[in-house]
């Protein structure tokens, strides 16, 4: 074994064991962190994760160089995917971890580092991201990380320059994120993870420190994590879809776009989200490129027609897609959310709301829509999940314009709509990034109107 893994007086202790190549990180021993790591998540009585690199040159040189030579492009998507995956377990993991930095800490070696909780690094420590001499960048999450450690402005020199940040800098740099290692750091470090809060006058049963952690550091960390992972968008291909999915990238976010025809924006996913396996198959398929922070259900259909003629068929069409498939796609990332503490946004309509003629169906699956999303709230806020529904009025998209551009239609509206006339995408679109970025925590189980107060015109 390249590592090894062992309890020390209520702490993990992962030694990275490749002296020889300064523990440089064969994809061999990425996987053989990530099931140290998962190995690490199921003890219970271990109150820590410390991890170091054998020998006293390097805590680890970075990726073995001899592995990525001669690899098509493919094969390096691949590589980087797993290693973010890897890494990402270990920045998930439910106690604190602890990089000691003890030597050279290059490439992967740093983006190992940053993705622990702390860093305590030798005086001899030495930092860097030199992939970009090798025409490369950081593929194992530094590009994320590193900013949100240090800032923009330094990360960006770090990066672009390559050069070594030796621990005075780095000190200075990550201010309380990094500390001097000395002789006696594991000895501190083990002391401070055995630290038990007292509660004195306490009304309340406090939180076992086991529960603590991960609670803290899920919300601590929310907005990080938003910006990290995942957010899957279904009917993403056109329309209010395709916005919301435009402007949540244009956000920095990770969209993924699921729809029946698999077009939309960042990794697209084709998916018939009335079939119960293939949306199992494809949450599953985005849990495993990363976290997953957000799911929009906008996937939806719109049947008219007279109540007297409407059939079971067509009703029970429009249910399927607009209000079952909702509650399907939520049962399915609630695991996955669970994780991250993550966000629900339905796209519901403001007919949910109204008696609209020859829209029975449609009014009935907007009206489970809401309810749901209430329910949902209610039932996942311990879990650090929140659940919204955004309700759109009358907006333009391809399909409607021409309808819409008709001469009764907008005399019509610009006297029913107080705003004048139909939205745009972009203003439920904008609603929508709205609550995942300004992230209110005590905002959850309400439905926001987006109809230019039509429907509270009388």
């Amino acid at each position: 074994m390249s590592i090894n893994l062992e309890k020390r007086d209520g702490c993990a202790l992962l030694t990275l064991n490749r002296p020889e190549a300064l523990n440089a990180l064969s994809f061999d021993i990425l996987r053989q962190i990530g099931e140290a790591i998962d190995e690490v998540a199921g003890w219970t009585d271990v109150r820590a994760l410390l991890i170091t690199g054998a020998g006293d040159k390097a805590f680890c040189a970075g990726a073995d160089i001899k592995e990525l030579r001669n690899r098509t492009l493919a094969a390096q998507k691949r590589g980087s995917e797993f290693g973010q995956a890897v890494f990402s377990k270990l920045d998930r993991l439910p106690i604190a971890s602890i990089a000691l930095v003890n030597g050279y800490a290059f490439g992967g070696g740093s983006e190992l580092a940053m993705a622990c909780t702390f860093r305590l690094a030798s005086a001899s420590a030495v930092f860097g991201l030199p992939e970009i001499k090798l025409g490369l960048i950081p593929g194992y999450g530094g590009t994320q990380r590193l900013p949100r450690l240090v800032g923009e402005a330094r990360a960006l020199d770090i990066i672009m320059t390559g050069r070594n940040v030796k621990v005075v800098e780095a000190c200075q740099c990550w201010s309380s994120r990094a500390g001097l290692f000395s002789a006696q750091a594991t000895e501190r470090c083990k002391r401070a993870c055995k630290w038990k809060p007292t509660f004195q006058r306490w009304p309340f049963k406090p939180t076992t420190p086991k529960r603590a952690w991960p609670l803290f550091k899920k919300n601590a960390n929310r907005s990080f994590r938003m910006a990290e992972g995942q957010i899957i968008v279904t009917g993403a291909s056109k329309g209010i879809g395709l916005a919301i999915a435009e402007e949540l990238a244009r956000r920095d976010y990770q969209v993924v776009s699921l729809s029946r025809s698999g077009g939309g924006i960042g990794k697209q996913i084709i998916c018939d989200m009335t079939d119960e396996n293939a949306v199992r198959a494809a949450f599953s398929e985005v849990a495993s490129d990363g976290p997953v922070v957000g799911l929009v259900n906008n996937a939806g259909v719109h049947i008219g027609g007279s109540i007297s003629t409407l059939t079971t068929a067509d009703f029970n069409k429009t249910m399927a897609l607009n209000a079952t498939a909702v509650m399907v796609a939520a049962r399915e990332v609630y695991p996955l959310l669970r994780e991250t503490g993550g966000t629900i946004v339905n796209i519901g309509s403001f007919f949910d709301k109204l008696g609209v003629p020859d829209n029975l169906a449609y009014c009935a699956s907007k009206a489970a829509v809401a309810a749901m999303s209430r329910c949902m709230a209610v039932e996942w806020a311990a879990d650090g999940i929140k659940v919204m529904n955004v309700a759109p009025g009358y907006i333009e998209t391809d399909l409607n314009r021409d309808f819409l551009a008709r001469e009764k239609v907008r005399a019509w509206m610009k006297n029913r709509i107080p705003t004048g006339g139909a939205g745009k995408p972009e203003d439920v679109a904008r609603m929508v990034a709205a609550i995942f970025s300004e992230n209110i925590g005590f905002l959850t189980g309400e439905t926001i109107y987006i109809d230019g107060a039509q429907g509270m015109n009388h």
